[in-house]
């Protein structure tokens, strides 16, 4: 199992605690200063490229396309806060046991 740089533990820390509390805005600046960290890791960026998959449209791969002609619903920040939720899914993704070793 990768371990998490730690100098980001403490900011994972943190954000799920504060996610937890109901605390969407302390936790989202804990958030990005987790990510930051993390996206310079080799399994970070392992991760994106496996799912960006290969450049470039392959013979028999279908092109996706979107409408234009979707109408947009203007929302301010705080509606959208409200409508978040927090659920802990971290035994349910296997990171269970990333928690307990930062709990360590």
């Amino acid at each position: 199992m990768p371990e998490l740089p730690k100098e980001s533990k403490q900011f994972f820390s943190k954000g799920i605690n504060l996610m937890a509390s109901n605390k969407a805005t302390e936790a989202l600046t804990q958030a990005m200063i987790f990510h930051n960290f993390m996206k310079v890791t080799s399994i970070y960026q392992g991760g994106i490229i496996e799912l960006k998959g290969l450049s470039g449209p392959l013979m028999g791969t279908p092109l996706l396309t979107f409408s234009l002609n979707i109408s947009l619903q203007a929302q301010g920040p705080e509606s959208i806060l409200e409508a978040l939720r927090f659920t802990d899914a971290t035994s349910t993704a296997g990171l269970d046991t990333v928690w307990k070793v930062l709990q360590e």
